[in-house]
């Protein structure tokens, strides 16, 4: 039996996270696949500190060393640290790397991708972007494509209404002052509008909410912190457009997720986003902030063309392949 450890950093709410949470524990006669955190350790106290976070990486590596797993795969750059220390100490471990983002997010992160690609014995990415952006130079036949689509949903039969609707972190990384920007010149075309905004604080929150206070936004921007997906789900049917201004993604599970439920996503064409998301097809594209309002205050007057975008979006994702297929072959194949 081939063992194989997805390693991720902590046990948090994000597209990483989420996504492995997913395939947390698998077994069958040939492979057995289980996820592990970096700070799942004595040493995680919920501090950021660096001493904490070199502490929990060396319990990590002590911990994982003892599973003797086969193949690891490290997502993130302290999984990645304890991925380079474990290759090291024992070559014969398959290493995986798997890229979520089209770039680093600084020189550190940067550091570390370089060396765990030249270690790995394939690099992996939740899509193209993630791949062939940040490592143009790399060999092409060591990358393989993980799809993130973690669940299919189904469209609830949304109205057409001046709802929108946006989950994920809470953090400047997403770019959701933008979102907010955007949404309050919509607000003042159409007062009955409302943007409900789904998510832990990963550091915004104060920002935001005191930004919607500077706009006189409080009654039509709701923040409502993290929520059960089964939750997500019923808030989703109540809205008719994903607004997403994120300044880089990779994958973006949450747009794809929006795009299954039958919402028009409305959103920066950045990472993999621009490429299964098409203008006038099946997404409203933010790239002039001008251009997107009057875009969608034009969809908000036509409910023909509305009702298009959204079946386009739906359509979409009709016969792409689960995460979880996705990354159960790709382990049997290393």
């Amino acid at each position: 039996m081939i063992k194989v450890i997805h390693l991720v950093p902590s046990d948090v709410i994000g597209g990483v996270e989420v996504a492995a949470k997913s395939l947390k524990f698998f077994m069958s006669q040939d492979l057995f696949l289980e996820v592990q955190y970096v700070n799942d350790s004595p040493m995680a106290f919920g501090s950021s500190g660096w001493l904490t976070r070199l502490l929990s990486i060396a319990y990590a590596v002590k911990r994982i060393y003892q599973k003797k797993c086969d193949v690891l795969i490290v997502s993130l750059w302290q999984s990645a640290v304890v991925g380079i220390i474990l290759k090291l100490i024992n070559p014969k471990i398959k290493l995986i790397f798997f890229s979520h983002s089209t770039k680093s997010v600084n020189y550190v992160d940067f550091l570390i991708a370089k060396i765990s690609v030249f270690l790995s014995y394939q690099v992996w990415g939740d899509s193209k972007s993630s791949l062939y952006l940040r490592f143009p130079k790399l060999d092409f036949n060591k990358f393989r494509i993980i799809s993130f689509v973690l669940q299919k949903f189904t469209s609830q039969g949304q109205l057409l209404q001046p709802r929108f609707i946006y989950w994920g972190r809470l953090s400047f990384q997403k770019g959701l002052d933008r979102a907010i920007l955007i949404f309050n010149e919509i607000y003042k075309s159409t007062p009955d509008a409302h943007f409900l905004i789904i998510g832990p604080d990963a550091g915004a929150y104060r920002h935001l909410r005191q930004l919607c206070e500077n706009l006189g936004l409080c009654d039509a921007v709701e923040m409502i912190g993290a929520v059960d997906h089964e939750l997500i789900v019923n808030y989703a049917g109540s809205a008719s457009f994903f607004l997403q201004t994120s300044p880089q993604e990779g994958f973006s599970i949450a747009v794809v997720e929006a795009m299954q439920m039958g919402l028009v996503p409305v959103v920066t064409p950045v990472g993999e986003i621009k490429n299964y998301c098409h203008p006038k097809l099946n997404a409203i594209f933010v790239e002039s902030d001008t251009e997107a309002i009057k875009e969608v205050l034009s969809v908000l007057s036509d409910a023909q063309k509305y009702h298009k975008l959204q079946k386009s979006a739906i359509q979409t994702w009709h016969d792409y392949p689960l995460y979880k297929e996705s990354i159960l072959e790709a382990c049997m194949q290393v």
